[in-house]
């Protein structure tokens, strides 16, 4: 369920800072991106890549599929992250398959959606212990936004 406040607290940042603005996805992206994911990213970051993708809220880097002024120079697609986390996951035998990286937190620490579209940290240890930090992905837009 989409909560408009949200998305216009999202809209109302980057209208006050337009550098982080990326230019939205379109469905052809998306499903490009899905594919060579071999996964389908929630209806909530979906809605998210189309129509409000921005590329850090409050400092926070947000993975995307397209670039703003903003974003890093490397490691701002969420495919390239995903991909790098799924290789470093399969090195340690885990099976992570249908989850996506779309954040890291202050300490490196991946942040990724799983097939449920719960977000989780993912704390870089031998096994990537997970820890629940929102519900969907406009529930953790919502906490950078507060």
């Amino acid at each position: 369920m989409i909560d408009e406040l949200t998305w216009q607290l999202l809209e109302e940042l980057y209208q006050k800072l337009p550098e982080i603005k990326c230019t939205n996805a379109n469905d052809k992206q998306i499903t490009e991106a899905e594919n060579a994911l071999e996964m389908h990213f929630s209806d909530l970051y979906r809605y998210f890549l189309k129509h409000h993708e921005v590329s850090s809220i409050n400092d926070k880097i947000i993975y995307t599929l397209t670039k703003s002024k903003t974003s890093p120079s490397s490691s701002w697609s969420v495919v390239e992250v995903t991909k790098n986390f799924k290789n470093e996951a399969s090195a340690k035998s885990l099976n992570f398959q249908g989850w996506y990286i779309v954040s890291e937190n202050k300490n490196g620490e991946y942040i990724g959606v799983n097939k449920k579209g719960e977000v989780w940290t993912l704390q870089q240890s031998d096994n990537f212990e997970k820890d629940k930090i929102a519900n969907d992905f406009e529930q953790f837009l919502a906490q950078l936004l507060s």
